[in-house]
């Protein structure tokens, strides 16, 4: 079964993820030899694929369980002892693991594939909207984007919202020297969307989005600004991802978007689907139009080979999982929660839209660390025989 391999691989980079962080962040050999043993189990049950039974899943997530409580103990252990920027991505790593979504999506495939799971306890799995460019929200039982407010740690508060500040006050500066220049519209265009966006308070992601844009337009025109200008609008970006690296949401963002290994192809494909997908949910007029406006920015911003970096990939990646995540959930009324029919009929509309049209996207998104969880989901709605015309 694919999943088995596919679960053997990703414990192989956690490893790695761990090993590669090592010094200076103990890690205990308990947690190592877990590890290395589930890998030996999955290699063994791959050989027994005809014989695999809920037994053998239900040892795997026995096993989880062991790594997810180890994972824990290193992180309330050694936190302590190693300074904020370090180890950063043993550290996210060590979250993941002890919350346990990490493995246990490959264990809530498997029990999909032995048809062993209630649709309660599958809900359960599909997890909560993420830190992305985009989140979704019902207003009025409309499907809308919503805002993702700033919020710093407790120990980064008053140095990160200083900084940010900062950088907005000097974004002010910048912006008014940039409309008395000979500089382009798309370039004052693109510094006053940045200062917007800043002075909003509103998407950390999307600050750093409008701040990559801007530092690839003034290096495509660095021969049309003199040497102060272009010193002006460089130093200013330079400020912002300073200020956003004092956010450990931005840091764990960046961490997570390091480990996307899409090829072009690959995002030509993603690009490809998400726009039958926009077209699909555009003609059916059940979502607010910024939902499309969304989508169709997160496309943008991975349209140019040249420029396209893995921040911008993980954006649009993470903005299908979030709708993927509130579409399902509201479709299925999880919860206990009373939907009314308007807002169960906008999501399923939408939720078809993914699984018809936007089919070709849910394996590139879940080869995106964090986005495993899609196929699943997939799989399970596609095995119950969910159905665009079924109630």
């Amino acid at each position: 079964m694919k999943l088995l391999v596919e679960m053997d691989n990703r414990i192989a980079r956690i490893v790695k993820e761990l090993r590669v962080g090592g010094a200076g962040f103990p890690i205990s050999n308990e947690l190592l030899s877990r590890l290395a043993d589930m890998r030996a189990d999955l290699r063994r049950l791959h050989g027994k694929i005809d014989t695999l039974s809920m037994g053998d899943v239900e040892s795997l997530e026995r096993g989880i369980t062991r790594i997810s409580e180890l994972s824990d103990q290193t992180m309330r252990t050694t936190i302590a002892r190693v300074s904020p920027g370090d180890a950063l991505r043993v550290t996210e790593t060590l979250r993941a693991l002890s919350e346990g979504s990490v493995l246990a999506n490959y264990t809530g495939g498997l029990r999909i594939g032995l048809i062993q799971i209630e649709p309660d306890e599958f809900i359960e799995r599909v997890p909560g909207q993420k830190l992305a460019a985009f989140q979704f929200g019902f207003e009025d039982n409309t499907l809308v984007v919503v805002d993702q407010p700033i919020l710093a740690a407790e120990r980064e508060h008053g140095i990160a919202e200083a900084a940010l500040e900062a950088a907005i006050e000097q974004g002010d500066y910048v912006v008014a020297d940039l409309q008395t220049s000979n500089a382009s519209p798309r370039l004052k265009d693109a510094y006053s969307r940045l200062q917007m966006m800043m002075s909003s308070h509103k998407n950390i992601v999307q600050i750093g989005a409008r701040a990559q844009i801007c530092s690839r337009i003034v290096q495509a025109e660095v021969d049309e600004l003199s040497p102060a200008l272009f010193g002006l609008l460089l130093g200013h970006v330079e400020t912002v991802f300073a200020a956003l690296s004092q956010f450990s949401d931005w840091r764990e963002y960046c961490e997570n978007a390091s480990t996307v290994t899409l090829d072009r192809n690959a995002i030509d494909d993603l690009t490809r689907v998400t726009a039958q997908i926009i077209a699909d949910i555009r003609q059916s007029g059940v979502t607010h139009p910024n939902v499309v406006d969304a989508l169709e920015t997160a496309t943008d911003w991975v349209a140019q080979p040249a420029t396209v970096d893995k921040r911008d990939v993980f954006s649009l990646t993470r903005t299908l999982e979030n709708l993927w995540s509130i579409v399902v959930k509201a479709t299925l009324s999880v919860g206990g929660e009373t939907l009314s029919e308007t807002r169960k009929l906008a999501a399923k509309t939408v939720l078809i839209s993914l699984l018809v049209v936007g089919a070709g996207a849910v394996p590139i998104i879940s080869k995106v660390p964090g986005g495993e969880w899609v196929q699943t989901v997939y799989n399970y709605l596609q095995s119950m025989g969910f159905k665009p015309g079924a109630n």
